[in-house]
């Protein structure tokens, strides 16, 4: 059954995959490497000595990412200057509130700010990219205290961010860019994760599962950048960790073919390379249409890496159906995050990035209620931020 948190993360897919596939190209290509290295060749065969060192470090580094995540508080805040922002207006412009992501972000936000004593207002473009824009210039004309994006901030005109930033009108985003992307006008701080430690960690996983004994088929989308950071990172753990371990090849398949390719393209490979023994795909909503294709290959025993943590994905986990591991954040503790950016920034006149923190799943560490955030997160963040802002 495909639940709400599934479709939460196909939907937000994409909508970000059709604003970046229009600046890429909408063709596939495959590329293969050994260990990283993206040579295609065979790998060096490894001393047993540095194997088990590998094999010992990945499962280290995989524990680590596992654990329940902690909140790790910033510099307090004075707490008569945040008092002075109560019933102020925070504006939430979303690129659609249809997809169920964004509606969990605001979530988070509307908690946020009753806890401030402070007001929202969420602007729907409904999926339309030239309505953001508008969204953000009724935000600033109507006085809002601060202004968090939930769509592509490189595609907010220029303009309207140094207008908000005269206006002395915070902007930040929300999960929608990594942490290492550059700042825009206007902009205070990224509120995300990054991408490419989340598919090192990713690598983590397969290097610890297989005894450094893993070949991957990686699966991209086109024209998403965030996840080829990811491809970066899950290479470069390879590289440090398993040089015996290889990328088979990577395969990127545009959005609107994954239903009609993702079956074919997995069954194809894996009946190529019968030493293919997981697949990372770089969103989960890739997910479902390559377990169909597995479900073709009776007698293979791939396990699928995911991204995203989705709750379709974490039930094919707990039912152990090809998916073995994910990883991914909490949409809520996003919104809580980007309150803060902005108190940050009107009440010490800075602020920066902050990271929401990732946890990898596996069958070892699920909840029982897979679909409680607060069960899979289990932190006291509300009370962190509480805390530090003098509440």
């Amino acid at each position: 059954m495909i639940t709400a948190r599934y479709v939460r993360r196909l939907l937000l897919a994409a909508l970000i995959i059709a604003v970046a596939a229009a600046l890429a190209s909408c063709g596939s290509d495959d590329s293969s490497d050994s260990g990283g290295s993206g040579s295609g060749t065979s790998a060096p065969a490894t001393t047993t000595s540095a194997t088990d060192s590998g094999v010992a470090e990945a499962k280290a580094r995989l524990e680590k990412a596992m654990a329940p995540p902690d909140f790790v508080p910033g510099t307090k805040l004075d707490g008569a200057k945040v008092a002075k922002l109560k019933g102020g207006t925070i504006w939430f412009v979303s690129q659609s509130q249809a997809v169920p992501y964004f509606v969990s972000v605001y979530d988070g936000i509307k908690e946020a700010a009753a806890a401030l004593g402070m007001k929202t207002r969420v602007f729907d473009a409904q999926g339309k990219a030239a309505a953001w824009n508008q969204g953000v210039a009724a935000a600033i004309a109507q006085g809002a205290k601060g202004i968090v994006l939930g769509f592509p901030p490189d595609q907010m005109q220029a303009a309207l961010g140094e207008r908000a930033k005269k206006a002395g009108i915070p902007i930040t985003d929300a999960g929608v860019v990594d942490l290492k992307d550059p700042a825009y006008p206007g902009s205070v701080g990224h509120v995300g994760w990054s991408y490419e430690d989340a598919g090192k960690i990713e690598a983590d996983f397969m290097v610890a599962d297989s005894g450094a004994k893993a070949k991957a088929l990686a699966l991209l989308s086109v024209g998403y950048k965030v996840q080829e950071y990811r491809l970066d990172g899950f290479r470069s753990e390879l590289k440090e960790l398993c040089s015996a371990c290889s990328v088979a090849a990577v395969k990127h398949v545009p959005f609107a073919e994954w239903a009609s390719q993702l079956p074919t393209i997995t069954t194809s490979y894996l009946s190529r390379d019968p030493d293919i023994n997981y697949i990372l795909v770089a969103a989960d909503g890739l997910a479902l249409n390559v377990v169909k294709g597995v479900h073709q290959l009776h007698n293979t025993k791939v396990k699928l890496i995911g991204s995203d943590a989705s709750e379709y994905n974490l039930g094919l986990i707990k039912a152990g159906d090809v998916q073995a591991a994910d990883i991914g954040v909490s949409e809520k503790w996003l919104g809580w995050a980007s309150l803060d950016v902005i108190l940050r920034a009107i009440t010490t006149g800075s602020a920066d990035n902050e990271a929401v923190p990732l946890r990898m799943f596996t069958k070892d560490n699920l909840p029982d209620d897979i679909k409680d955030e607060d069960a899979l997160f289990p932190s006291d963040w509300r009370g962190g931020f509480k805390q530090q802002w003098g509440l």
